[in-house]
């Protein structure tokens, strides 16, 4: 409003100049073109300021002030009742919503520590909430995200353990361990996920996980499940060798891992380490052919042809992580 005001002072001042009323003009007629021109620059001028200055945006200015002003007495409101709800909790130390009431306080006017400690008391008697849980995370990682880890972890597991598939819980723990620079923590959990059955998509944290531990190789992991009909064929033999062929290129071995016959479990993994030659341009096969061979020796010759004891058909592992040995491909 102010600068319509001195537009029209502005142009009241110029017409009060150019003719003053009861007296003789007193400009100089060809000095009319001058001043309409300033006239004009003027307008055009007030009229390019007002489109920049956002004073169209006054109302929203005044609408955000306002909020503002409500959530600094809302502030105030909150640190007067603060001592009534703790000496309720006092008399009443099992009132759950009191303590989620009094945490959540505590978190607004920025008193993190106490927020913690209420927080701790609520899920002593509910730890059930996922909202809580979450706003209890919140607080220990602006208490301290590195010193709180124990506590930060055991909640992130807790809800993991409500429900395994929420993608934003398992993203929230990476970015957390991302956050403490803690590679170790985030190999882990990147492993946990690849390695969960019920996440069908994981492209993209096997990338990630192939570039904190290959420096940009590609991920790869296949676990093969034993069967006992060959843990019976393997008992004679010190060794053990798990051969991956691609099925492009069967003259060179893509992944070979050995292992001692004490050492056999249900499950062999193979992965990255056991790749032959590993690179940024080392493609993944699509399709496999599994073989096992036994020596007991550390080596084992190509020649051999008594020390196989299964051979696979073409397994296609594009969306395989696991492999359950066919005993009727076992060799005689």
């Amino acid at each position: 409003m102010i600068y319509l005001i001195c537009i029209f002072i502005f142009i009241f001042y110029f017409y009060i100049l150019y003719k003053n009323p009861g007296e003789k003009s007193t400009l100089i007629h060809n000095k009319t073109p001058a001043l309409i021109i300033i006239s004009l620059s003027f307008i055009l001028i007030s009229f390019i300021f007002l489109s920049l200055s956002n004073i169209d945006n006054m109302a929203e200015y005044e609408n955000i002030s306002k909020r503002n002003q409500d959530i600094r007495n809302n502030i105030v409101t909150i640190k007067k009742n603060i001592p009534l709800l703790k000496e309720k909790l006092s008399l009443e130390p099992d009132y759950y919503k009191g303590w989620v009431i009094l945490a959540k306080s505590y978190l607004i006017i920025d008193d993190i520590s106490a927020s913690v400690a209420a927080y701790e008391n609520a899920l002593q008697i509910d730890s059930t909430d996922k909202i809580i849980l979450q706003e209890y995370i919140v607080s220990l990682r602006k208490e301290n995200a590195k010193v709180n880890k124990v506590k930060i972890l055991k909640m992130y597991d807790r809800l993991l353990k409500i429900d395994n598939l929420d993608t934003n819980t398992l993203n929230d723990k990476l970015n957390y361990s991302i956050d403490i620079n803690d590679s170790n923590l985030t190999i882990k959990i990147l492993e946990d996920i690849i390695k969960n059955p019920k996440i069908k998509n994981k492209i993209q944290y096997k990338e990630f996980l192939a570039k904190l531990i290959n420096h940009g190789a590609p991920f790869f992991e296949f676990n093969i499940i034993i069967s006992n009909k060959l843990r019976e064929k393997i008992s004679n033999n010190k060794y053990i060798f798990f051969i991956i062929k691609d099925e492009k290129k069967l003259n060179i071995p893509f992944a070979v891992k050995r292992v001692q016959k004490n050492d056999i479990n249900n499950k062999v993994t193979i992965n990255n380490s056991n790749i032959m030659m590993v690179s940024n341009n080392t493609p993944m096969p699509d399709n496999i052919i599994l073989s096992i061979k036994v020596s007991n020796k550390k080596t084992i010759s190509k020649d051999n042809l008594n020390s196989m004891l299964y051979l696979s058909k073409i397994i296609n592992i594009t969306n395989l992580n696991n492999y359950t040995i066919d005993d009727k491909l076992i060799l005689p």
